[in-house]
């Protein structure tokens, strides 16, 4: 009997992790941005750069990454995700071959 393969919730979907490091500047904006709105949104959170060995892998466990929205001027937004570079996935680059970006 074949067992269904079992995906992890924390690793598909909105959850699945983002592999690059990305900038956006002069976003669109649809509708109008509220004069007086100037300031930055930051948010961190889990994403892991390696398949985790562990398949009851947690969310809360492993590397990050932090996001930013910037918004300035009520005419334009920047976006920009960076890696959190850690000690454990500097030495995972390492290991693996990876040059520090």
């Amino acid at each position: 009997m074949n067992a269904p393969v079992r995906t992890n919730p924390y690793l598909a979907g909105n959850f699945a992790p983002v592999r690059s490091e990305d900038a956006f500047a002069d976003l669109p904006v649809t509708g109008e941005i509220p004069k007086g709105l100037n300031g930055s949104y930051y948010r961190n959170g889990p994403n892991p750069q390696f398949e985790p060995r562990d398949p009851n892998h947690h969310w809360f466990a492993g590397d990050g990454m932090v996001h930013a929205f910037h918004v300035a001027n009520v005419c334009s937004g920047n976006v920009c995700s960076r890696i959190d570079r850690g000690p454990t996935l500097l030495a995972s680059w390492r290991c693996s071959g990876i040059q520090e970006r």
